[in-house]
């Protein structure tokens, strides 16, 4: 209500380009992940379950962070949170 018509005209521009250009921008590729749950099970011994896919985030989590880039780091993740007593919650 403090703007002026010709300063709402400008903010409303602003703010249509930025929604425009978000439009055009191209949605970032997904990365291939390193490991998948059979992987974690088969490594591990591990049953199916939440915990796989908790654990399966760690790991994407980290690759996509740029902290692991190959499948042994990956699975050393899995390793060590596993050794914290953890399954990735």
């Amino acid at each position: 209500p403090l703007l002026e018509r010709r300063d709402w005209a400008n903010h409303c521009a602003l703010i249509r380009y930025i929604l425009d250009a978000r439009k055009c921008q191209k949605a970032p590729e997904s990365l291939p992940r390193l490991v998948n749950g059979y992987d974690i099970m088969e490594e591990f011994s591990l049953a199916p379950g939440p915990a796989i896919g908790r654990l399966l985030d760690v790991a994407y989590e980290a690759q996509a962070g740029g902290d692991v880039i190959t499948r042994a780091q990956a699975l050393e993740l899995v390793k060590s949170s596993l050794e914290r007593g953890g399954d990735g919650a």
